[in-house]
């Protein structure tokens, strides 16, 4: 997450990163000098640019990196996504009290220069834009989230990830949400986020 001098601009780039150790800290040091030259643009069109081209070196050199790059403007409190193969965050919005799976529909007719390219595919690219309100809450997150247990032993898949967020106390906030989530997950199963990295 990275913030330009004035605060006006937040950055935040997920990357899911497979291969060799040395494949992984390349595409890691790209992503964060992409952070570094684009952190005073609102529009995310270069950044999409500079990250197509790090997931197609990564492909090239038999690796996988998934991506989600989010920007959020302040004085507009707008709040755009680039989702290139990662899973899909969750918004919550505070006026309905409800958590909604942010996806848009595919985008197969957009420039190839904003398609990112390697092994992603233009239908697990997406992009939006929304406006957040007071109280709202973005939930970005790695896959094992979604690779994580129910007590029945089925899958969680984003669906189920939804449904424990909506399990979350009325009372939490955007400092105590993630821990509760995070314990509501554990306590599905006894094998939840204990042997993989998370990021939250």
């Amino acid at each position: 997450i990275s913030s330009c001098a004035s605060g006006r601009i937040t950055r935040m780039l997920m990357s899911d990163i497979g291969g060799t150790e040395n494949l992984f800290a390349d595409v890691a040091e790209r992503m964060r000098d992409l952070m570094k030259r684009n952190i005073n643009r609102i529009a995310q069109t270069s950044a999409v640019r500079q990250m197509s081209a790090s997931l197609g070196t990564a492909s090239d050199q038999g690796g996988f990196a998934s991506t989600l790059l989010c920007t959020y403007f302040a004085p507009l409190r707008s709040f755009t996504i680039c989702n290139a193969g990662h899973p899909p965050p969750l918004l919550y919005r505070s006026t309905t009290d409800q958590w909604h799976i942010l996806k848009s529909r595919t985008q197969g007719k957009q420039n190839r220069d904003e398609c990112p390219s390697g092994n992603v595919m233009p239908h697990e690219y997406q992009s939006l834009k929304l406006t957040l309100e007071l109280g709202d809450m973005v939930l970005g997150y790695s896959n094992t989230l979604t690779e994580c247990c129910l007590n029945n032993g089925q899958t969680l898949g984003v669906e189920g990830l939804k449904e424990l967020a909506r399990r979350l106390n009325q009372s939490s906030n955007s400092e105590t949400a993630l821990e509760e989530l995070v314990s509501l997950i554990r306590s599905e199963h006894q094998d939840n986020l204990r042997g993989e990295d998370t990021t939250v």
